[in-house]
């Protein structure tokens, strides 16, 4: 009986979508076992998915929450196994890369600019030139008027992609708040050389 209960743990087709316990070493799985590194990703995907549903629902918390939990799958994945293959660390970079993608988005939308910052850069690290951690990041400088690296980024992104319309589009926003902020810097200036 408590073989099948087992298995209905591991078995991704058997499990209650959402229902990983919070700390990876609660989850009932052989760990180090080279068979169970795929329903380790499942798990991973599952609750990336569900931290996906609270961001979608504008509930940023929830989604953070979700997106850290599935990190620390990862992380335990790597310590329990001790070492992975290369198409192995491959599939758990991509799946780390969209977790970092995901809180730096929730956090935009938090107006965390920092930390959506340091997200992108976790991903640009793994996949350097990536046009979403790229663009995010642009959005997170841009929060915090610093709009030299902000413009840096969507340079970046035209010279991978031209035709990116979203990349213009900020470009076009931070050179007209440029603009409007050195016209009323000017007048400032001028009213004050005039009392």
């Amino acid at each position: 009986m408590s073989i099948h209960f087992e298995y209905l743990l591991v078995n991704p087709k058997n499990r209650i979508p959402g229902s990983y316990p919070d700390s990876p070493g609660d989850f009932q799985i052989e760990w180090d076992l080279q068979n169970n590194f795929p329903v380790v990703i499942d798990a991973v995907k599952e609750i990336r998915e569900k931290g996906n549903q609270y961001y979608e629902g504008a509930d940023m918390e929830r989604a953070i929450e979700e997106y850290a939990k599935s990190l620390r799958y990862i992380d335990h994945l790597r310590e329990s196994m001790g070492s992975t293959s290369r198409e192995e660390e491959s599939i758990i970079q991509v799946h780390e890369a969209k977790a970092y993608g995901n809180l730096a988005a929730a956090n935009l939308r938090l107006k965390a600019w920092r930390s959506a910052i340091r997200y992108c850069e976790l991903v640009l690290f793994v996949h350097t030139g990536n046009i979403k951690a790229l663009y995010r990041r642009g959005l997170a400088y841009k929060g915090r008027k610093d709009y030299t690296l902000a413009l840096r980024d969507f340079e970046m992104i035209l010279e991978k992609d031209p035709s990116n319309t979203a990349a213009q589009v900020e470009i076009w926003k931070i050179k007209s708040e440029i603009k409007a902020y050195r016209v009323e810097e000017r007048a400032m200036y001028q009213r004050m050389f005039e009392q």
